[in-house]
């Protein structure tokens, strides 16, 4: 199960071993000037993913930390090389992608496209205070 999903949900009894692996969010942008902050993606569109997916999950508890998840953001339901290809059209302004959408040809799409930036998450440490079950991964620069 993905980390943070739990919501709603009674887990009582139920124990974790730990995690398997790292599964980071990628947000990938289009925008004039370096995006550091997920508010300055507001009242922007957004490509999120499907509805019950876990990237969605996630990304509608983080938005909803920065009081984004109403108009006049808007939220799309892409994923994958859909949200990529919007993204490259111009058609949204930022992607959310994790897991099975964040795949390494979508990625690599999205990093040789110019005008498309990955986005640098300065308030890292304040979301994995707020949110326990996440935690900060550092890529290098050069990725």
């Amino acid at each position: 199960m993905q980390g943070g999903l739990a919501d709603g949900v009674n887990i009582t009894g139920l124990m974790s071993l730990g995690s398997m692996f790292p599964q980071p969010v990628m947000v990938y942008y289009r925008h004039p000037e370096p995006v550091e902050r997920l508010s300055q993606l507001m009242g922007k569109r957004l490509a999120i993913g499907p509805e019950g997916s876990g990237t969605r999950a996630l990304v509608l508890k983080l938005l909803k930390a920065n009081a984004m998840t109403s108009s006049p953001t808007v939220l799309l339901e892409l994923a994958g090389e859909e949200a990529a290809d919007a993204l490259i059209a111009g058609s949204i302004d930022a992607a959310f992608l994790s897991g099975d959408s964040a795949t390494g040809k979508v990625m690599r799409r999205l990093r040789q496209t110019p005008g498309i930036e990955l986005m640098s998450f300065k308030q890292a440490n304040g979301y994995v205070r707020k949110f326990r079950f996440l935690s900060r991964l550092t890529l290098p620069r050069d990725l």
